[in-house]
């Protein structure tokens, strides 16, 4: 039997339980008592009160909540489903508690962000203020500022403000820590607690989502929202599925929309859709991207659009024999769809004099062709088996 565990900001993608478990197993019973799970996320979790004298806590939990077995009633339940129950980790407000009233002089380890330059940095107890120098403190962490060199001032008798040149605003869950040495309280006791202190940036990008389509280079558009105020970019997928390193910033963003590889519109509001025209962008697959007010760049939206170098599909023959054909250019090949797999067709490229120059005799099912000698607009003819006519197509081809 485990008694007064505590299961500090655990998180697993299985169960995290405290409950009688009767006959199970070897008929191991109660598997704890006065056990605390303190924001923790999991698949699900069971927290059970075995007795009167003995309770069973769950602070902040994140995932399924089960009833259990044998019907024992449930422990105490705080902040279900609400995640950043205060403080983050109990384990270190505990040690923060225990060092601190011990009269040991310390550093309090959340440090305060003002922006993302300027932190404060707090002590237990009040410091001799001639030490409030800058050589006195340093920068570690991972967000560009290590070996940063800072400005130093003191903002009362117990807080110290930090400042570091700016690198914009700070990548998610980037962490930065002012370390503290040399320092003595107004009493003379020297830094024997904590040191250091360190602030962890939260996710604050944008989220972005966008229509998945398919869509021609002339008259069409897509559409894409923003979780926050700010921009929104359609941009070329280069092929590289690091794609990440192509996309790092809103500069790399911009440069895409002069280079005609991708979009840009305002998004004024959040979470409202903002169309995006696709006339005149090469063939290919799309990001989306959103930058907020402040600069931050979201994550690339799940749904990649895909652009027709088509210009206006257009079908000059009506008359045709075999329904729902598709047709369309992207990234340099030329794509025919016939719907029905088992159909039989021919299919004949023209140029934009009507000069036949390439083609292919008796095919079936789905069909991709390369011509990396043509460029531009051209025609493309399909015929059926019986000679009859399907469907005369204009595509624009812009091979690789």
């Amino acid at each position: 039997l485990a008694m007064g565990t505590l299961y500090d900001m655990v998180e697993t993608d299985g169960g995290i339980n405290v409950q009688d478990r009767g006959a199970s197993g070897t008929g191991h019973g109660w598997a704890g008592a006065n056990q605390v799970f303190w924001n923790c996320a999991g698949a699900s979790s069971i927290c059970q009160n075995p007795w009167v004298s003995a309770k069973n806590y769950n602070f902040g939990f994140i995932g399924e909540k089960n009833a259990g077995w044998n019907s024992r009633p449930d422990g105490m339940w705080v902040g279900y489903k609400r995640p950043g129950i205060f403080p983050e980790s109990l384990y270190q407000a505990q040690l923060g508690s225990r060092l601190n009233d011990r009269g040991v002089f310390s550093v309090y380890q959340g440090l305060e962000k003002v922006n993302d330059s300027t932190f404060i940095l707090s002590f237990n107890m009040p410091f001799l203020g001639d030490l409030a120098i800058a050589k006195n403190f340093s920068i570690t962490g991972n967000a560009g500022y290590e070996g940063a060199e800072c400005s130093v001032t003191a903002l009362s008798d117990t807080s110290i403000k930090v400042v570091v040149d700016g690198i914009g605003p700070l990548p998610a869950f980037s962490s930065v820590t002012v370390n503290a040495v040399n320092m003595l309280s107004s009493t003379g006791e020297a830094l024997s607690g904590l040191t250091s202190a360190t602030y962890i940036e939260p996710d604050l990008r944008p989220v972005v989502t966008g229509l998945f389509a398919r869509v021609n280079n002339e008259d069409e558009t897509l559409g894409a929202s923003s979780s926050k105020p700010g921009s929104i970019y359609l941009v070329k997928f280069s092929g590289n599925y690091d794609y990440l390193d192509d996309y790092k910033t809103e500069r790399d963003l911009d440069r895409a929309v002069t280079d005609n590889l991708g979009r840009k519109v305002d998004a004024p509001f959040a979470d409202s859709v903002m169309k995006i025209a696709t006339k005149g962008l090469p063939g290919g697959y799309y990001l989306y991207y959103g930058v907020d007010e402040d600069g931050r760049l979201s994550a690339p939206a799940d749904e990649w659009p895909e652009v027709e170098a088509t210009g206006p599909l257009s079908k000059i023959d009506d008359a045709y024999t075999i329904p729902d054909f598709s047709v369309w250019s992207s990234n340099g090949i030329i794509f025919i769809n016939p719907g029905d797999q088992s159909a039989h067709y021919s299919v004949q490229f023209f140029d934009i004099t009507g000069s036949l120059f390439n083609g292919k005799r008796s095919v079936a099912g789905d069909q991709q062709f390369i011509l990396p000698d043509y460029r531009g607009i051209m025609i493309v003819k399909l015929i059926a088996e019986d000679g009859s006519g399907i469907g005369v197509y204009k595509l624009v081809n812009n091979p690789l």
